[in-house]
């Protein structure tokens, strides 16, 4: 079709009448689920990565479209998932070290009413600063 799928209907809840997009579209009864997964981070003590730590996560379920049938969904969803971590800031210890990364909502919506789920597997490795001892 080219166009963008519809999701979460069947032929029988959504009959070709009553789809309010125009074009040709496929009907899929599966609603798309976007999924956020923290990943690994490590830093020196001493440092803060506060910064570092808001890109520390992963997306997938997004669905690209399949070429010659139809097209990506481009307003899957906006925003970002805040990312936190009690290591992220300057003092925080080496033997407290892993810190948990959490992903919370942040400003993530889907106008195509994807829901989202958060999966809190990333750690923040914290490790010691080099000392240099001169005389």
């Amino acid at each position: 079709s080219g166009n963008p799928a519809v999701w979460n209907v069947t032929y029988h809840s959504l009959p070709p009448s009553n789809v309010a997009v125009d074009g040709n579209r496929y009907l899929f009864a599966l609603l798309p689920t976007i999924t956020f997964t923290s990943t690994n981070l490590t830093k020196t003590y001493g440092e803060d990565a506060t910064d570092r730590l808001q890109d520390a996560y992963e997306e997938s379920g997004e669905h690209l479209g399949v070429e010659g049938a139809y097209a990506p969904d481009s307003l899957a969803y906006t925003g970002k998932p805040d990312v936190v971590s009690p290591g992220a800031a300057s003092g925080a210890a080496v033997p407290g070290s892993p810190y948990p990364i959490t992903l919370q909502m942040g400003t993530l919506f889907s106008p195509a009413g994807y829901p989202f789920v958060l999966v809190n597997t990333g750690a923040l490795t914290v490790v010691p600063k080099t000392l240099t001892v001169t005389r």
